[in-house]
């Protein structure tokens, strides 16, 4: 029988194409934890890369959901009937969407579309209850001998966690600390884009969360969309730029009298600006595939930049 590989491994659960979301093993001691679950469609590819890695699903005794939107934890249960010794820890905010994920779903299928959405998520079942459980700011978790420990960082959304692995020296970032394209070339600065989609935006409390990240005591972060990123405190100051602009242009779209439904087109030729400058700051040439997977992210943001403007204007 194939030894479980020991380390931080990375799953392209091939959502939205390859290289653009990954789920993370992390073995120690022969046991195992997922971070995130992926998407009920994206179940193979894991216990796909479970086995690439010689780990039984019976090793693993955790999934850890740094968030519960659709393509980081729509595919718990999914995992759960594979897994049979694994539990999911979640923020206690996420908890009762991955008990009931219908608001999800219905919030899912107004964005993407029924059709859309079938393509990438499939059946979205409810998790069992007895299977899963809250976790709090600054508790640990042990895999083997080895505690990760749990931060709350809200700002992408409310019930956003980030899980530090101080012996892997690796901080696994969910979308807190930022998205980019896995194979762009690097530039003068690191290169990181605010992840701002709806519903739960709020740049404040990004700008604490990136901080927070900073500031964990490892120095490599483990992003969902897509890979590592070395040197956490020159990309945090990239991302904070980034989180900063984003902010701006809620403020702007404020202080106008831009009918609703023209905010989304408002906010998108905004955020198209802001990726522009973002790039020339860092001194990055995007190739043609990483132009195609930022356009996609840019019209996801600008979206979730109107909701916050409609959010606030009905506050």
């Amino acid at each position: 029988m194939t030894q479980a590989a020991e380390g931080v491994h990375t799953i392209d659960t091939g959502y939205g194409g390859t290289e653009r979301a990954a789920v993370y093993l992390v073995v120690h001691d022969g046991r195992a934890a997922l971070i995130d679950a992926g998407t009920p469609r994206t179940t193979r590819a894991v216990l796909d890369g479970l086995a690439q890695h010689g780990v039984r699903p019976d090793q693993v005794d955790w999934i850890l959901a740094t968030h519960v939107h659709l393509d980081h934890g729509s595919g718990a249960a999914a995992l759960l009937d594979a897994c049979p010794n694994a539990r999911v820890r979640a923020h206690p905010r996420g908890r009762p969407h991955l008990l009931d994920p219908e608001r999800l779903v219905t919030s899912g299928k107004t964005i993407f579309g029924a059709d859309r959405f079938e393509r990438l998520f499939g059946e979205v079942r409810p998790a069992l209850e007895d299977r899963v459980d809250a976790i709090e700011d600054g508790e640990t978790v042990p895999v083997g001998g080895v505690p990760l420990r749990v931060l709350h960082t809200p700002g992408h959304a409310r019930h956003h966690v980030v899980i530090v692995d101080e012996a892997a020296g690796v901080v696994f970032t969910g979308d807190a600390f930022g998205t980019r394209p896995a194979r762009m070339a690097p530039g003068e600065r690191p290169f990181l884009l605010c992840s701002s989609p709806p519903t739960e935006f709020d740049p404040n409390r990004a700008l604490e969360s990136i901080d927070r990240v900073a500031s964990c005591g490892v120095d490599r972060a483990a992003l969902t969309h897509y890979g590592f990123v070395d040197g956490i405190a020159a990309a945090a100051d990239a991302l904070k730029r980034s989180v900063r602009a984003f902010a701006q242009i809620v403020e702007d779209a404020c202080a106008t009298d831009v009918p609703d439904d023209a905010l989304d087109a408002f906010c998108l030729e905004r955020v198209q600006k802001a990726l522009a400058d973002q790039l020339a700051w860092c001194a990055v040439t995007p190739s043609e595939d990483d132009q195609r997977r930022l356009r996609a992210d840019v019209r996801m943001n600008a979206a979730g930049l109107a909701h916050a403007v409609r959010k606030r204007r009905r506050a």
